[in-house]
């Protein structure tokens, strides 16, 4: 008997090392490598020999929310019920295109009265300058490496030109003196 140009005592031989036990094969039922007192399938997707224990984990539970979205920013919390005390990542998006990936770890207070795991899963972004173009965005949050959108988003705003306050100048001070003394002789 052969399986795929092997013979039972060589496939034997070679997976000694694994602590097989007998080789055998019913007419009716894959060929097999016993291993103690279970079998051991040799079409590797027969079974779940050699998978990563990880790779079973449970699927996420995500929840969050978007608290704010407006011309200064962005305020908002997202966390995975099976990994309550593990932050996540969430991606900012303006229409189609990625512009900012962030972490949400930050602590709320909040969040631990909420019973929402250690309370670090708030995050925050500011928009950059060149994104604040006085022109309509359309800004949504979702759960990083998803299409879902974290509640609370998109939201559709015009993004306005941060107002830097002018530094005074000496010229400025000058004119500030001068402007004093005349209204003190007035």
């Amino acid at each position: 008997m052969s399986v795929r140009g092997l013979t039972c005592p060589v496939l034997y031989l070679l997976l000694l090392s694994l602590g097989a036990t007998a080789c055998s094969r019913s007419s009716d039922k894959e060929p097999s490598i016993q291993q103690g007192n279970g079998q051991l399938p040799l079409d590797p997707s027969a079974s779940n020999a050699g998978k990563n224990p990880s790779d079973t984990k449970k699927q996420p539970d995500l929840e969050g929310g978007v608290a704010q979205i407006d011309s200064s920013g962005i305020i908002g919390w997202a966390w995975d019920r099976n990994e309550p005390n593990t932050p996540l990542r969430v991606d900012v998006y303006d229409g189609n295109d990625l512009i900012a990936t962030i972490l949400a770890n930050v602590h709320r207070d909040g969040l631990v009265k909420a019973g929402k795991g250690n309370g670090a899963h708030g995050f925050e972004y500011r928009f950059p300058a060149p994104q604040r173009d006085n022109r309509e965005h359309v800004i949504t949050v979702r759960y990083a490496g998803t299409d879902q959108a974290i509640k609370g988003s998109p939201k559709a705003l015009r993004l306005e030109p941060l107002i830097v306050p002018k530094k005074a100048t000496d010229q400025d001070k000058t004119n500030d003196k001068k402007s004093s003394a005349s209204k003190g002789n007035g």
